[in-house]
C-alpha cells in the first residue's frame, strides 16, 4: 500500500510541479516570518492575506471558518484534490514533527508533502481522515521519503525542513479508483513541533 501511495505522490507532485509558480522561491522568501511560541510553529489556516491556502487544482474550494481551514471538491479520477500553503524558508527549521487535527464528510488518506525552493520533494506517511470529531495525527520528520520523480533536484540525502517553502495536504483517492463521490476535509489544527 506504502508503495502504490508513493507512486500516485509521484503523479501528484508531477502535476502540483507544473501548477506551482516559476518563482515560489521568491514568494516565500517575500513572506513575514512567523511566530514560533513554546517549541512550536502553528500554521495559519486563512484564505487570505500572505499565508493564503490555495487549492492545488481548479474546482476545488478552499474555505476558512473558526473550525478551520475546510477543501471541498468531487474525487475525480487521475487527479488530485486539496489544499498547499506557501511559507517563508526557516518557518520549519528544527522540525521534529508536524501535529494536525482532521475531520472529512467522508473516509479518505491524505498525504502531506513538503517542497523547498530547489523543487526537491519529501512526503510524510498518509493521514486517515474520518467522519466525525476531528482526530489528531503526529507525522514525523524522521519519516520523510524523497520522490526523485516529483522533484527538480537530485535526493540531498535528506530533506531539511528549514528549506520548506510550500506545504501541501492532499487526497489521492483520484489514483486509487473510480469513485467521484462529492468529498471535504476540514483541518482544524496545523503546528510544527520543534526540537
Amino acid at each position: 500500500m506504502r508503495r502504490l501511495l508513493l507512486a500516485s505522490a509521484v503523479l501528484l507532485l508531477s502535476i502540483d510541479a507544473a501548477a506551482q509558480p516559476a518563482n515560489l522561491a521568491e514568494i516565500a522568501r517575500a513572506l513575514p516570518p512567523l511566530p514560533r511560541d513554546e517549541g512550536a510553529v502553528r500554521l495559519p489556516l486563512s484564505t487570505d492575506g500572505p499565508f493564503a491556502w490555495r487549492p492545488v487544482r481548479d474546482g476545488i474550494s478552499v474555505t476558512a471558518a473558526p473550525g478551520g481551514l475546510t477543501a471541498s471538491y468531487r474525487v475525480t479520477t487521475g487527479q488530485p484534490a486539496g489544499a498547499a500553503l506557501v511559507v517563508p524558508p526557516g518557518t520549519l527549521a528544527g522540525l521534529r514533527s508536524l501535529r494536525l487535527k482532521l475531520h472529512g464528510t467522508r473516509n479518505t488518506q491524505l498525504m502531506v508533502f513538503l517542497r523547498d525552493a530547489a523543487g526537491v520533494a519529501y512526503a510524510f506517511p498518509s493521514v486517515p481522515v474520518q467522519v466525525g470529531d476531528a482526530r489528531e495525527a503526529e507525522l514525523f520528520a524522521s519519516d520523510l521519503s524523497y520522490l526523485g520523480q516529483a522533484s527538480k533536484a537530485p535526493d540531498p540525502g535528506r530533506f531539511d525542513p528549514a528549506g520548506a517553502v510550500m506545504i501541501s495536504l492532499v487526497d489521492i483517492s483520484g489514483y486509487m479508483g473510480t469513485e467521484t463521490p462529492e468529498t471535504a476535509w476540514t483541518l482544524a489544527s496545523l503546528e510544527g513541533v520543534l526540537q
